[in-house]
């Protein structure tokens, strides 16, 4: 599974890294990213900078947040996927975007809240009756999570 949030992982990667290592350093990191769980996921990643890190420095600061990296592990398994893109955040701000583009200029903040408002209810409305894919299947596990 290739997502977005990998993508943009391994091009910062990629920047700090020689090219004549980068190969090897990417085939890495893929196994930290495909990982099962959060605990295999990161027993990896300590093998990973245990291996590149002594020689890219650089590498110990890109991952000290670890915590939000693995985060989609709280979820259930059908949803990871989803939580773990950006594709669904890219496609509504571009959306955004392209509709601002439109109107070319605000003459005010209140304006371009109204519009940014109008924007997302419009929104809401359009996908209020969709589930994204795997929210279906988990939206009892989703309930419990979040009920006070």
């Amino acid at each position: 599974m290739q997502c977005d949030a990998e993508v943009h992982l391994m091009r910062a990667v990629s920047r700090l890294v020689r090219p004549s290592d980068r190969k090897a350093v990417l085939d890495a990191l893929k196994r930290v990213c495909r990982q099962e769980n959060a605990t295999l996921a990161r027993q990896e990643l300590s093998t990973f900078l245990n291996s590149y890190g002594r020689k890219y420095k650089q590498l110990h600061k890109l991952f000290q947040n670890e915590a939000s990296l693995f985060s989609f592990y709280e979820f259930p398994k059908s949803i990871q996927q989803t939580i773990y893109t950006s594709n669904l955040i890219e496609n509504n701000n571009k959306g955004f975007r392209h509709k601002a583009k439109l109107k070319e200029q605000f003459p005010n903040e209140d304006s371009l809240e109204r519009f940014a408002c109008m924007v997302y209810c419009d929104y809401n409305r359009r996908f209020s009756g969709k589930a994204h894919r795997g929210f279906q299947e988990a939206y009892s596990e989703l309930l419990e999570m979040f009920a006070d």
